[in-house]
């Protein structure tokens, strides 16, 4: 409720002045204002106590826009981006390459893995080998 009270004073600030930001309308509602460092989808953000469902919900943001009533598992936020920083096109040039040899390599030796079985299933081979037989030894003279 107290939440939905600010929203409807935030809205009225807004309506008033279209230039307001969230910082000055919590300094006029006397409301805690916290501001997080730049993070990216999906990272939780250790000093904050914010959902990744309300973290992700700021990604739909466009700059200076201010979020409906966000709800996580322990508090309720109200949300204002920023920025955006989009993504370094070089690093993820780099990135890709990478990533794409190693997942390549990764299906190479799953499938490879299955034909191995596949294969020792299919010969139906037996072993007459046991770990228990005694070892040879050779002996030099």
């Amino acid at each position: 409720k107290k939440t939905e009270d600010y929203r409807s004073k935030i809205d009225g600030y807004l309506k008033n002045d279209p230039a307001i930001n969230l910082k000055k309308t919590a300094e006029l509602l006397g409301a805690e204002l916290k501001t997080t460092p730049a993070f990216k989808r999906d990272q939780a953000i250790p000093e904050a106590d914010i959902d990744i469902s309300v973290l992700n919900s700021a990604f739909t943001l466009k700059p200076g826009e201010i979020s409906p009533i966000l709800e996580g598992t322990k508090s309720i936020f109200i949300v204002e981006q920023d920025k955006f920083t989009g993504i370094d096109q070089e690093k993820f040039k780099q990135d890709k390459t990478t990533y794409s040899d190693s997942l390549l390599e990764r299906k190479k030796q799953n499938t490879f893995n299955s034909l191995q079985s596949e294969l020792i299933t299919k010969a139906n081979l037996k072993q007459y080998i046991s770990s228990s037989s005694p070892s040879a030894e050779i002996i030099d003279q």
